[in-house]
């Protein structure tokens, strides 16, 4: 007894379908004078379909919350490593939810942006993947779209936030 077996590529499209055949005797060789019984093909295993795997986004952060001043924007208060533990996490939103005592009404936007790689925030040079105009209910929700790609090598993400002229004090 022989059994036909194969290995998956970690990257495998989810939810295709693979299966093997073997549709004629001729596709076999044996060495003369022995011959192979035909009666036996077309043979065809049955599909097997490629599950997704489970990966699990790992999550490291820094604080850099300033002190800010009324009508800044623009403003650094946090960076966010992201990695997949194996193959890729597509992250999609991302939600934030504010903290202190500062009215909603005085946050008049929250972004995230993807760090070009140096590891420091700028607006011009890094790309802005998602925002929200201020928060409701103490939240941002942050719809990301396209969704990011988060591999096992780590991506750097910057949460700033923008303030209001007359914000409380």
């Amino acid at each position: 007894t022989y059994y036909l077996t194969a290995d998956v590529a970690a990257g495998a499209a989810a939810y295709s379908t693979f299966g093997l055949s073997l549709p004629a005797a001729s596709y076999l060789t044996v060495l003369s004078p022995d011959s192979v019984d035909a009666a036996a093909f077309p043979f065809s295993s049955a599909l097997a379909t490629i599950s997704p795997t489970a990966d699990v986004l790992s999550v490291t952060h820094q604080d850099l919350a300033p002190a800010v001043t009324q009508g800044a924007v623009l403003q650094a208060l946090g960076k966010l490593t992201l990695a997949a533990n194996a193959n890729s996490v597509d992250l999609s939103s991302l939600r934030l939810d504010k903290t202190g005592t500062l009215p909603d009404a005085d946050v008049t936007a929250i972004r995230l942006y993807r760090d070009n790689g140096d590891g420091i925030f700028s607006s011009g040079a890094d790309a802005l993947v998602a925002q929200a105009s201020g928060l409701t209910g103490g939240v941002a929700n942050l719809v990301i779209s396209p969704a990011e790609t988060i591999t096992t090598s780590a991506r750097i993400y910057f949460a700033t936030a923008d303030f209001a002229a007359l914000a409380a004090v």
